[in-house]
């Protein structure tokens, strides 16, 4: 089997993996874990051995209690034995003189007293089981079927009595035998075989005694085979006798000899003798013994010897039941001693173990809660005040408190070590993330001078070109340049830069959403549905713009060319507001927008993913800069619908007027507005006065914004009152008058206008008309310095009830991370920063009538206009500046036409194409006069070439193509991202 390994010849993450083994791998244990098994292992090892040695000893204690007894057991045992057989002696004798009352009253005598002991081994017999062995438990149910038989065998007679007996005593003698292998104690099995040797002995002399009573008073009875068994009885005693002296002790073996030495014992031996010899001789017919006393005396003597042999079988038994009192007490004390040192071990092992385990744990555990603070806190915090702060000087690292000179104290130095390393790169890339955002600085700024320059050479090349295409053209790449330009502002964002100079006056949320309309391409698609009197606060302005930008550019190049993308806006309960973006493109899966979602609300590092998805880092930037609420929501039928939540700290309400001024009279301020004059050339007609749409009666609620409920509104068709975008109060014609031209910033087809490249940021004053550029001999000091309350943190929005955490589908930004300290604006800053909200430094002439391109609207700049058209009419023209003559001596034949163009209020126009451009009125705006008597010829219209078209289809398809390279490169950015993050 092989494993990956990498190229420095280490194992392969998906190996290391491999061997990590389970939950349960010994690997994966806890030191303190480890150490107990270390130490408890063995310790149950001893333990399970000294309590087998404890188990031992029980057992012996067992053992020797059960063969003591079977001692007890078997002395009952030999008594009923030897009980049994003078109860048969004395019934045969009293059985030969039936009327000797002195025999029968001691044969009864003799039963009483085998009932007494036949009563107490049947009780010792219930004891015995199999742990007495398996043919001691069935010698004794053996035993317990003979003595039940008893009272039937004493009412038997004769020999056939005799032999019964001698049957009912086998089992016992049996049972005593069996009783032997209880032990193992060699000294008391011995002692217990001499006990049943002599219980035979005994035995076989009391079947002595009966045969010779029965050769007495029945000698026709005495033949050869009774002479056999008696001499084999008298030869089986002597071996009885024999084992006994091999069996038993010495001292035992020298007490029964002492025991037989005795007359009586030798005058039994002479009376067997005698008897053996008078049977033995054929010629003898008479009886084995001489008379009656004779008979006592063998009958006494025989008594004689078994009362002997039963002394000292006494005197083994209870060397027997000693020697296994003795035992027993010896084991139990062994195994009391044997358990109270395994407790004591135990103890000591468990202190000892404790002890050494606390003395390596313990470092353990503050090194681990130290290391984990410092992986999960201390280090991050670091990193992030290196980020924020920008300073590139390493702070100072606190030790962890583990100061021993062990391998763990080594491995504390080792993690310090690691720590100061991991804090000192920390340092060098706040300081690298540092150059690499002035860098980035720099050549924004850079490209944004460039930038600007030519979109002034752009403007130029449009106020002296005629040709319409050509016009559109260069309309087209003036959009492009603009483009450039907020690309090079993202860079800007990127570095974390902000604009030195902001707005001081609000700027309606119309004009910024045109003004970010006039940076993206295909314009015309895109159907603004704002309401106008909704305004935001000047310090935000330019990011807006900016943001809004970056949502309408996603939503055109990812939607059908032929659908259409709605702006439109709403007011929210708490004074905020929302902006809607929505298109019908291709939208995105349920995780994509999760995962969007999450990086809007918490924008990412800059690192290589954002060059992906620059666009939607700087809308997430941008909106943590002013505590803007940003999320992507899937929309009903197809597509994605991005709503932007202003919160009341940026958001201006205007109170519309009770009644508009008529177009044709004057304004408020009582000077000439730029909507004075009907821009057909037509006497204006006065409007009655409209009423304000009711934003106080929309639905929406700003706690609504990030709940699903939300999402089920239709920003497409929002509603404001009673009345619509499509057809609103603004809209509807006054009574018994035809409708004016529909308002086009809400029907979408408003020819958008191109951003001037020196437009002021601030709207123009009353004194200057529409077009015209005020002076810019004095800066207005609010546009010179940073607005104060920048620096404030940003509040709440406004009710507590608005709060959420970070953690909500959309979290409200308090404050933004991003905002640095106030800066200087410098002069250099002045030389490359963006135009989009600045005034021209002088007056730009504007081309007469005839010799501007009539096809070309009047350049707009949202942020910088005066009032904004009444809706239904379209903005009007403005109006051209008087030529400023660098000589006074300088003529020119044409002054008499630029009086009379100068006298022209408005130029009549023939209305406008379907891409927004003017149409021009042949002839119908001639300057009188002429410069040259001889006009010069018209330039014959170029033809349209296959070449051209060809190009113009390449480059189509090279966009869709380009588009679906970014779509798959998005896609594999995630799926790295994702596998990067398991």
């Amino acid at each position: 089997m092989t494993t990956a390994t990498t190229d420095s010849g280490r194992p392969s993450a998906r190996d290391r993996g491999k061997r990590a083994g389970g939950r349960f791998s010994l690997r994966n244990w806890r030191v303190r874990s480890r150490l107990t098994a270390l130490i408890l292992v063995p310790t149950v090892v001893g333990v399970l051995l000294a309590g087998t040695r404890v188990y031992a000893s029980v057992e012996s204690v067992a053992g020797y209690q059960r063969a003591a007894a079977a001692a007890e057991y078997g002395n009952r045992i030999r008594d009923l034995a030897q009980a049994l057989g003078l109860e048969r002696d004395r019934l045969a004798w009293s059985s030969f003189q039936p009327g000797n009352k002195g025999l029968k009253s001691s044969a009864e005598a003799q039963m009483e007293v085998v009932d007494g002991k036949v009563g107490k081994v049947l009780a010792d017999l219930g004891n015995i089981d199999d742990s007495y062995g398996r043919r001691a438990a069935d010698a004794a149910r053996d035993v317990r079927y003979q003595l039940s038989g008893l009272k039937e065998l004493r009412g038997l007679s004769g020999t056939i009595r005799v032999e019964r007996y001698s049957t009912m005593v086998s089992p016992l003698l049996q049972l005593h035998e069996e009783l032997t292998a209880v032990s193992d104690d060699p000294e008391i099995v011995g002692n217990t075989r001499a006990l049943s040797a002599l219980a035979y002995a005994k035995e076989e002399v009391s079947r002595q005694r009966a045969r010779l009573l029965s050769g007495y008073y029945a000698p026709w009875m005495v033949n050869a085979q009774e002479l056999e068994k008696f001499i084999a009885s008298r030869s089986r005693m002597q071996e009885y006798e024999a084992d006994f002296t091999v069996e038993a002790t010495p001292a035992n073996a020298q007490l029964l000899s002492n025991a037989l030495i005795d007359e009586r014992v030798h005058r039994a031996e002479l009376t067997k003798a005698r008897a053996i010899v008078l049977a033995s001789d054929p010629r003898h017919q008479g009886r084995l013994l001489t008379d009656f006393d004779d008979v006592k005396q063998w009958f006494s003597d025989n008594a004689a010897v078994i009362d002997k042999i039963a002394k000292v079988e006494s005197k083994v038994a209870g060397d027997v039941v000693t020697r296994a009192r003795d035992l027993e007490d010896t084991e139990q004390r062994n195994a009391i001693i044997t358990s109270a040192l395994i407790l004591l071990l135990l103890a000591l092992v468990i202190g000892l173990t404790v002890l050494i385990a606390r003395s390596m744990v313990q470092p353990l555990r503050r090194l681990r809660a130290e290391a984990l603070d410092v992986a999960g806190h201390r280090l991050p915090e670091v990193v992030r005040n290196l980020r924020v702060s920008g300073d590139s000087q390493v702070p100072e690292v606190e030790p962890i408190p583990v100061d021993s000179k062990d391998e763990i104290g080594e491995v504390a130095k080792a993690f310090d070590e690691v720590h100061r390393q991991a804090v000192r790169l920390a340092a060098e890339e706040s300081e690298l993330r540092s150059n690499i955002s002035a860098m980035f600085v720099n050549l924004s700024r850079r490209t944004q001078t460039l930038v600007e320059r030519q979109i002034s050479l752009i403007d130029g090349l449009e106020k002296g070109e005629e040709d319409g295409g050509r016009l559109g053209d260069l309309f087209k790449l003036d959009h492009l340049a603009t483009r450039m330009r907020r690309n090079s502002e993202n860079l800007l964002v990127l570095a974390g830069h902000e604009p030195a100079r902001r707005r001081s006056q609000p700027a309606k949320l119309v004009d910024v959403v045109r003004a970010s309309l006039s940076e993206v391409e295909d314009y015309e698609r895109v159907q603004v549905k704002v309401h106008r009197t909704i305004s935001v606060a000047g310090i935000a302005a330019n990011d807006i713009v900016h943001l809004v930008a970056e949502l309408v550019e996603n939503a055109i190049q990812f939607s059908p060319r032929a659908s259409q993308v709605v702006v439109s806006s709403s007011m929210v309960e708490g004074g905020a507001a929302l902006l809607a973006v929505s298109d019908a493109g291709i939208g995105m899966t349920n995780e994509e927008l999760v995962e969007t979602n999450r990086r809007l609300a918490d924008p990412p590092v800059v690192d290589v993913s954002v060059s992906r998805r620059m666009g939607l880092f700087v809308v997430g930037r941008l909106a943590l800069r002013h505590g803007i609420r940003v999320q992507l929501r899937p929309q009903d039928g197809g597509g994605l619908i991005a709503m932007v939540l202003f919160p009341p700290e940026l958001i201006v309400q205007q109170v519309q007027p009770a009644q508009t001024p008529s177009w044709g009279g004057e304004s408020r301020t009582g000077r000439h507005s730029p909507f004075d004059q009907s821009p057909f050339g037509q006497s204006p007609v006065s409007q009655p006065p409209v009423s304000q749409p009711s934003f106080g009666q929309s639905p929406v609620s700003q706690s609504s914004f990030g709940q699903s409920s939300f999402g089920q509104s239709s920003f497409g068709q929002p509603s404001f009152g009673q009345s619509s975008f499509g057809q609103s109060s603004l809209d509807r014609p006054p009574s018994g008058r035809s409708a004016p031209p529909r308002n086009p910033a809400v029907t979408g087809e408003y020819p958008l206008p191109r951003r001037r490249p020196q437009a002021a940021a601030q709207a123009p004053t009353d004194d200057a008309p529409w077009g015209q550029a005020s002076s810019w001999d004095q800066p207005n000091p609010s546009f010179d310095q940073p607005s104060p309350s920048w620096d404030q943190p940003s509040p709440s929005w406004g009710q507590a009830s608005y709060e959420e955490p970070v953690n909500t589908p959309m979290p409200v930004v308090e404050v933004s991370p991003l905002e640095p300290e106030q800066e200087e604006y410098l002069p250099i800053f002045a030389s490359v920063e963006s135009a989009w909200f600045r005034r021209p430094d002088a007056p730009e002439p504007h081309p007469a009538a005839g010799a501007a391109p009539a096809g070309r609207p009047a350049p707009y700049d949202p942020l910088t206009a005066g009032p904004t058209p009444p809706a239904g009419m379209p903005a009007a023209e403005p109006v051209a500046a008087e030529p400023v003559a660098a000589d006074g001596s300088w003529h020119s034949p044409a002054d008499a036409g630029w009086q009379a163009a100068r006298a022209a209020s408005e130029p009549a126009l023939g209305g406008t194409t379907a891409s927004g451009l003017p149409k021009r009125t042949p002839k119908a705006n001639l300057v009188p006069g002429a410069a040259t008597s001889t006009p010069a010829p018209a330039a014959p219209m170029a033809p349209i070439s296959a070449e051209r078209v060809r190009s113009r289809l390449s480059s189509f398809q090279q966009g869709i193509r380009r588009g679906r390279a970014e779509l798959y490169e998005d896609t594999a950015g995630k799926t790295a991202d994702k596998e990067e993050g398991s």
